[in-house]
């Protein structure tokens, strides 16, 4: 994935969501939601994208989604 596709969130979100699982100086385990409108912000249903607070990395909802699900196993294996 090229540098472009990592700033604005283009390309294969299987491997971004690899990428960010495979990656262990960040757990990605606080992630702000982002929306496109205003009207829409608060609205967890609606939002856009999501910014892991520790790196910076942007994430589509689906992959915050899988990051979410295997959070806690990637919080014990970092320990480990």
């Amino acid at each position: 994935m090229g540098l472009k596709a990592k700033l604005f969130g283009k390309g294969d979100s299987k491997t971004a969501v690899l990428d960010a699982t495979d990656n262990h100086t960040c757990p990605h385990t606080t992630m702000t939601p982002r929306w496109d409108s205003v009207d829409d912000i608060g609205k967890h249903d609606r939002a856009t994208g999501y910014r892991c607070e520790g790196c910076g990395q942007m994430f589509t909802p689906e992959e915050e989604s899988m990051l979410r699900s295997g959070e806690a196993e990637r919080l014990q294996a970092s320990l480990s």
